[in-house]
């Protein structure tokens, strides 16, 4: 079942990362790929950025805060997510090795498919509640 403290951490999770709704931008004959917003002026979401001689990585907008509009957050551009990383909790012995990317979107992103799994049960338990609540009241 759905608890309250899961509702806030994906509430928060959305809130504060860039608002939707997001597209995919691709240039093939160029070899870009960028995930944009439809709104406020096409605010870059994450894009690519070469990282060494032979693979890229991801690179994410970063502003200045992460809330309110997004024409309001104070863009600083987009930074390649190697210079955004944090240690996942318990694990700072590890830093540069199983490090997260400590970003808003990022973290939308990595959590996801959890997020929407928890969503869809709790909408099947409230589906199936409410159905016997109907032939609850329908034998009354």
């Amino acid at each position: 079942m759905l608890n309250n403290e899961q509702i806030t951490e994906i509430k928060s999770r959305l809130e504060a990362a860039t608002p939707g709704p997001w597209i995919w931008d691709v240039n093939s004959a160029y070899h870009q790929m960028r995930l944009l917003t439809t709104h406020s002026g096409m605010y870059f979401v994450m894009g690519f950025r070469r990282w060494g001689t032979q693979s890229a990585a991801p690179a994410f907008q970063v502003f200045t805060k992460y809330e309110g509009p997004v024409s309001e957050r104070g863009s600083r551009g987009l930074q390649r997510a190697d210079k955004l990383l944090k240690s996942h909790p318990g694990k700072e012995h590890h830093e540069g090795y199983d490090d997260d990317i400590d970003h808003p979107d990022a973290q939308l992103i990595a959590h996801a498919p959890e997020d929407i799994r928890v969503l869809l049960d709790e909408i099947e338990r409230l589906r199936a509640e409410n159905e016997a609540l109907k032939r609850a009241v329908g034998r009354a």
